[in-house]
């Protein structure tokens, strides 16, 4: 395992560890506009080490580092 997938891996336990399938989040687009929807996986890394999750109204994984759940998102 390279060092890019074992942050990858790293990232994947500790956002599973606190947020289960279901978890409502914010996802920062592209354009840097936010979509509010839930997650429906759990988060897993992509064979070059990138941490993503699926959610509703997106097929695939996305990149977790783009992704907010609710509960930190109104704690900032």
């Amino acid at each position: 395992m390279d060092c890019e997938q074992l942050v990858g891996a790293g990232l994947v336990e500790a956002w599973n560890s606190q947020h289960p399938s279901g978890t409502p989040i914010i996802v920062i687009q592209d354009d840097g506009s936010q979509v509010i929807s839930k997650t429906r996986s759990i988060a897993w890394t992509l064979g070059h080490g990138e941490a993503v999750v699926s959610y509703e109204g997106q097929s695939g994984g996305y990149a977790l580092s783009r992704v907010v759940p609710m509960a930190e998102k109104a704690a900032l």
